[in-house]
């Protein structure tokens, strides 16, 4: 029996979205246990040459770190920088070395010949955990998935249809947002009603904002009513800050020195000089760990996306 050519090509349309179907779904290369620092940043485990290492997960950093101990146990040369290369770390000091790593491995993915940047080992060497930092220039390449809620940090591949990545939950918000050059993640956000400009780093473990604009958009002074804390950690209790549409209350911000570039080399690793970027232009506030372990986010690096709802959200 000869099929009228209408619905023979309805079957050979539906045939051939069936067979694209399965490029829509997920594909996981990772499901990491996430485990916090003393300062309630996320840490993963990962392997360096075939070794277990925890390794910080740092949205707000640049070039992903293994630390110079590492190295040294597993002999693995390091290198000086290019003459007028600088980098620096959060804490304002300066990385000079590089080293080539043969096999590196998050879950699945697998990275052969990688360079690092040398992470310097801070005072009592083995009694800080932290091993390494992933970075942007290796978190990219992956979608990920944060689920604080269940403490896993899922990694996919980037290669399934726009917008399907929600599993979680039957309802979520989707926000934009532009990539810097070193991989910041830069959105907008409203904090009590009003328009900010900020970055998600779950590098940083609280979530601070320009003093400058504190008291711009809310009158908030340093030695203000409603400011308590040390000097080097002053904050404030607001009412209100959406992400993305999905609120959180009574988020707790901290208040950042006033000299911008300071403040930024502090919280992010380099200095606005370094990046070029006018201070008037730099994102006003950083959302540190303190928020972001009270949503679920999932970062589409190649949408520019960030898909979001609450942490416990179902």
């Amino acid at each position: 029996m000869r099929l009228p050519a209408i619905i023979l090509a309805a079957l050979l349309a539906a045939s051939a979205v069936n067979a694209a179907e399965p490029q829509c779904g997920l594909k996981r290369y990772a499901s990491l246990d996430m485990q916090e620092d003393q300062y309630g940043r996320v840490m993963v485990e990962v392997m360096v040459n075939h070794t277990p290492r925890l390794v910080l997960v740092d949205t707000g950093g640049a070039m992903s770190e293994i630390d110079e101990d590492v190295l040294t146990a597993m002999q693995i040369k390091e290198y000086p920088l290019a003459p007028g290369s600088h980098v620096y770390t959060a804490n304002g000091s300066e990385i000079t070395h590089w080293a080539t790593v043969p096999n590196f491995e998050i879950g699945l993915a697998h990275f052969a010949d990688r360079k690092f940047l040398t992470l310097s080992s801070p005072d009592g060497g083995s009694a800080h955990p932290m091993q390494g930092i992933l970075a942007p220039d290796l978190l990219s390449k992956f979608d990920l998935d944060f689920d604080f809620q269940n403490k896993k940090l899922n990694l996919f591949s980037q290669d399934h249809c726009q917008g399907r990545v929600v599993y979680w939950a039957q309802s979520y918000a989707a926000m934009p947002f532009e990539m810097s050059e070193e991989g910041h993640i830069k959105v907008d956000l409203t904090l009590d009603g009003k328009s900010v400009s900020g970055i998600l780093d779950t590098g940083a473990s609280v979530t601070t904002l320009l003093a400058p604009a504190a008291h711009a958009l809310f009158g908030i002074s340093k030695d203000g009513p409603g400011v308590t804390g040390e000097p080097d950690s002053l904050h404030v209790q607001l009412h209100q800050l959406s992400v993305g549409g999905v609120s959180v209350q009574n988020p707790q911000i901290y208040l950042m020195d006033d000299g911008a570039d300071h403040a930024y080399r502090n919280e992010m690793g380099m200095s606005l000089q370094e990046l070029g970027v006018p201070s008037s232009l730099m994102p006003k506030m950083i959302l540190g760990m303190n928020i972001l372990r009270r949503l679920h986010l999932y970062v589409a690096y190649q949408e520019h996306k960030i898909y979001v709802t609450a942490a416990d959200a179902k």
